[in-house]
């Protein structure tokens, strides 16, 4: 077997066990995908060419650091020291000295390494994971009917809204979701929650928006549904101007409706300002949709993962479950994502280093073949032979 072929086997094994580490979720190396993730950032925030030459010392220093844990990688040493022989070997054409060879990090020849480093890393899609990956148990969604319930308050103002969870409110909730219900019951159900409505409650007003958006009385109503859902958000902003215990749920309902333009035009600016405006109250939902908002971005607003870490952080800590689920999930979206972006190095390094062989070879293969043709031009002269001009010679 020749040192090509060697070559060829020893970055095939190389790739088939890195790919198996992976395939087995095994973190190869723990300090090489920290060192990625660091990068990531580091570029991220970086102005100007993401190219080697052009970055801060400090993140130069990073891109370093991940050569030489590449470069410590048994495999690769393999692979190096075979690229080694074979420039010894086109050194000994013309000398019999060693060549002292430099670590794989500090030769030159393998400068462009570091600039591999920079271009797979900065392209990475770390913080971005599909937002389909983050569902919310079909049996256990967010619990809308819950937000005012804990509260037995009554909160009225000088205007026409009021919010109150009446008998006859909560008597109307309980036949809207109910699972099996006759038309009677779908009759009284729409009554109560008319009765309530026309006495200024907000919450009537949201819920009748929600009824007519649905199937509940046969095709929906989109007019009558944006009418409701209008005259809540109204109440809604109405009622958030007062100082009351429930007023963290207000903004929080306020900033829904913005979300999903429900009785306006979507505006999640506005939402994201009555989400924070709840959060500070430690509104656990709001700092839930904060962390959705900032992980996936929406209209006009660019995906943050920090920010979103930061809010869905509070979410969980605040006790929300479906906010710990996303962090955990988040991050191993984040662990695979750093994986197969050091794989990607691995096989780019594995690659750059058996072209360099290759191309390398060529010159050895032609410096041997001009060495030898001197060397049977000189053997003929002696011997008194002389060539045509027209003729080949034969080696």
């Amino acid at each position: 077997m020749d040192v090509r072929d060697q070559l060829k086997n020893l970055s095939s094994d190389l790739m088939k066990k890195l790919s198996e580490q992976i395939s087995a979720n095994q973190n190869p190396d723990a300090e090489l995908l920290q060192l990625i993730s660091l990068l990531y950032q580091q570029l991220s925030e970086a102005k100007g060419k993401n190219v080697y030459g052009y970055l801060k010392p400090e993140v130069k220093k990073t891109v370093d650091l991940i050569f030489a844990r590449l470069a410590q990688n048994e495999t690769i040493q393999q692979m190096y020291l075979q690229w080694c022989t074979m420039e010894q070997a086109k050194h000994d054409v013309y000398s019999s000295a060693k060549v002292d060879f430099p670590e794989l990090t500090d030769n030159p020849e393998f400068k462009s390494i570091k600039n591999m480093i920079v271009k797979i890393v900065s392209n990475m899609k770390i913080m971005i994971p599909s937002e389909t990956e983050f569902v919310f148990d079909p049996n256990e969604s967010e619990p809308e009917q819950k937000i005012f319930h804990f509260q037995s308050e009554f909160i009225s103002t000088d205007t026409a809204y009021k919010i109150e969870w009446s008998k006859e409110y909560k008597l109307a909730c309980q036949l809207f979701h109910k699972k099996e219900k006759s038309e009677e019951e779908k009759q009284k159900c729409l009554k109560l929650f008319q009765a309530e409505a026309d006495s200024g409650n907000v919450l009537a007003l949201y819920e009748l928006g929600k009824l007519y958006d649905s199937d509940f009385l046969g095709e929906p109503d989109a007019e009558k549904s944006q009418e409701y859902y209008t005259n809540a958000l109204k109440g809604l902003l109405d009622l958030e101007k007062l100082d009351s215990k429930i007023k963290n749920n207000i903004q929080y309902r306020i900033g829904k409706m913005f979300q999903n333009g429900l009785g306006t035009k979507k505006d999640v600016s506005k939402a994201i300002k009555f989400f924070k405006r709840a959060a500070e109250s430690k509104n656990q939902w709001a700092e839930f949709h904060l962390g959705r908002i900032f992980l996936f971005g929406a209209d006009g607003i660019k995906p943050d993962r920090q920010q979103a870490v930061k809010w869905l952080t509070l979410s969980a800590e605040h006790g929300n479950s479906y906010a710990q689920e996303m962090l955990n999930r988040m991050e191993q979206h984040q662990n695979q994502i750093l994986a197969d972006t050091s794989f990607g190095l691995f096989v780019n390094l594995s690659r750059i280093i058996n072209d360099n062989y290759q191309q390398e070879q060529k010159k050895l293969q032609s410096h041997v073949d001009s060495k030898l043709k001197r060397i049977i031009q000189k053997k003929k002269q002696e011997l008194g032979i002389r060539e045509s001009s027209n003729q080949t010679p034969t080696y």
